[in-house]
């Protein structure tokens, strides 16, 4: 009866652990916030919002370096963004399923992930609540986008 005490006691604290560390939410940052960070590692920022349904994307910016850029939106609400993730990860499948090397996929809480990469290509996509970023780069420079993904908390 001990034996079977400690198993369970040891199982559920595995459960608390995983639990606990495993489902963090994640934090949306605001356009403002994209722009001040992309402009500290050398980018031009441009605002393209308007250029799409500007009912439903209240803001676009897009960060350009010399060799690659990063692409902001802020949908109206959480659902637009998700649907709006889900066709463009439909379309990076497609376009990466001729020779895709290396891909990844997450979902967690309010947080969505996609990326994909072929001999030439990296993509990326990447959803906390409702907003997005988006990359279509030369797979040259994944480890430096990825980098600076992960430093915008995405």
């Amino acid at each position: 009866m001990k034996r079977l005490h400690k198993i369970t006691t040891l199982v559920m604290m595995v459960i608390m652990l995983v639990g606990l560390t495993a489902c963090t939410k994640k934090t949306a940052i605001s356009v403002n916030e994209f722009n001040d960070i992309m402009e500290s590692k050398g980018c031009t920022i441009v605002d393209a919002t308007g250029q799409l349904v500007p009912e439903s994307i209240p803001a676009i910016s897009l960060a350009l370096s010399d060799e690659w850029q990063i692409e902001f939106y802020e949908f109206v609400d959480n659902d637009t963004a998700a649907a709006v993730f889900q066709e463009n990860k439909i379309i990076f499948e497609r376009a990466a399923d001729s020779g895709a090397s290396a891909e990844i996929t997450k979902n967690i809480m309010n947080y969505s992930y996609y990326s994909a990469s072929t001999s030439s290509t990296f993509y990326m996509l990447a959803q906390i609540d409702n907003t997005m970023l988006y990359v279509e780069a030369d797979v040259a420079y994944k480890d430096e986008i990825v980098e600076i993904v992960k430093e915008l908390g995405y």
